[in-house]
């Protein structure tokens, strides 16, 4: 792939067109908006703030790398800011997909406010024709919005997807006044760490079609990052991410409001003259209760007990000898463990989807977009599953940390070692010496 270095002096803007034939232009030596797109699709719309300070490279060259415009990165107070634009040329990918990266250039962790403003080419006849939240009105708590003159005409029909469901941070501010754009994050960034905001700006020659792309990738962004890498990914702070891989969305879960069950554990502090006999019986109660042994030593062991045996448990290990100190927690549960069944359910869903779509004798090349999807997600849903893993494990097991402490025997220490000096002095008696009556 050649990669070009576009300078100020020879292009203003780079015009990326997806396989549509909608039209993106990027400001590359400016702020990166999109300046008109198709027809009057744009009238210059998602500038960048942060914590109200515009980023522009000031006419700073950018590496267009294909569909890929990487723009120059710029300080703006405690942070470096950069952006990635990236307009694919598969069908039915109509969209610039944006990823701002913000490089905390502190020892400390710091928080700051990322802001979205633009203005749309459709102008005073401006309509909300579909929100994330199933209205026409655009909320804070939406993750996208679409917006148009007349479906199917005039200007194209737009989607702004400005956030995953379940991601680290949520949008605190989606905005649409007359035709311009407000959408608000903050962000909390380790010391000497980055964090990326990713967004998706669709064109469309209709809504239905624009709302379809949107929903495709929202419930599988994978297909939307397949050229990060796992380090870039789980940067992406407000779409949802495991161990590096873009998560899944199902859209017909209802989230299940219940309570999560508490998570138990205790740690034991126990005298015994002795720890070997006792560390066998502590032992031997785990498994009789139907858990484990996870570490041992000579005086030290941490124990795995079902959760409906913990309190059994505690009161067997605190007879094997004097307690000395009991410290038990009970922590609130997870709802990770259901989010991740959601996820995961969800993945294995659309694999059917794609094994099925492939036993229908697709071209050549969709069945190698449908076989790298199925890889992709194969990947996926082994994380899943080994993640899920683990966290049923620490609900359905209890901890127990128990410590033994013996019993120090003292030893009479010899005649010779603390006899007086002078043997009249020994005659008379250490206990008379000290008989000041």
């Amino acid at each position: 792939m050649v990669t070009t270095v576009l300078q100020a002096e020879t292009a203003l803007a780079v015009d990326l067109t997806s396989s549509g034939g909608f039209l993106f232009d990027i400001e590359d030596t400016a702020t990166g908006a999109l300046t008109n797109g198709s027809i009057d699709a744009y009238d210059t719309c998602y500038s960048l703030l942060v914590n109200e300070g515009g980023y522009d490279v000031a006419g700073a060259p950018s590496e267009v790398d294909g569909r890929l415009v990487r723009m120059a990165k710029t300080r703006i107070g405690n942070v470096n800011v950069s952006r990635t634009i990236l307009v694919p040329n598969e069908a039915g990918r109509d969209y610039a997909r944006y990823i701002d990266t913000f490089e905390n250039l502190n020892e400390g962790p710091i928080s700051i406010q990322v802001r979205y403003t633009g203005n749309l080419g459709s102008d005073g006849s401006t309509t909300v024709w579909a929100t994330s939240s199933g209205d026409t009105s655009v909320a804070p708590n939406d993750q996208w919005f679409g917006t148009d003159d007349v479906d199917g005409d005039g200007d194209p029909s737009l989607g702004h997807l400005f956030a995953g469901v379940g991601g680290r941070v949520a949008p605190e501010m989606v905005a649409l006044a007359s035709d311009n754009i407000d959408v608000r994050f903050t962000v909390e960034i380790a010391g000497r760490q980055a964090a990326s905001i990713m967004f998706f700006a669709f064109q469309g020659p209709n809504q239905e079609t624009v709302r379809r792309q949107i929903e495709e990738v929202i419930v599988d962004p994978g297909g939307a990052m397949t050229d990060l890498s796992p380090e870039e990914v789980e940067r992406i702070a407000n779409w949802p991410t495991i161990g590096g891989f873009p998560v899944l969305t199902d859209f017909d879960v209802v989230a299940d409001q219940t309570e999560p069950e508490p998570i138990y554990s205790a740690t034991l502090t126990v005298r015994v003259e002795t720890a070997e006999g006792p560390m066998q019986q502590a032992v031997a109660i785990a498994e009789e209760l139907g858990g484990r042994v996870e570490q041992r030593g000579d005086t030290r062991a941490v124990l795995r007990v079902p959760v409906e045996q913990f309190s059994v448990a505690v009161a067997r290990l605190e007879a094997l000898g004097y307690v000395l100190s009991r410290n038990v927690r009970i922590q609130r549960g997870s709802n990770r463990v259901r989010d991740l069944r959601v996820r995961l359910q969800s993945a294995q869903d659309v694999r059917t989807r794609l094994l099925q779509l492939a036993r229908r004798s697709p071209s050549t090349a969709e069945a190698v977009a449908i076989e790298r999807q199925i890889e992709r997600l194969n990947l996926l849903i082994e994380q899943l599953e080994s993640y899920l893993r683990e966290l049923e494990e620490r609900v359905r097991f209890s901890t127990i940390e128990l410590l033994f402490e013996e019993e120090r025997v003292v030893e009479p220490i010899p005649r010779e070692l603390w006899g007086l000096p002078f043997s009249w002095l020994d005659e008379l008696g250490l206990d008379n010496l000290l008989d000041v009556h």
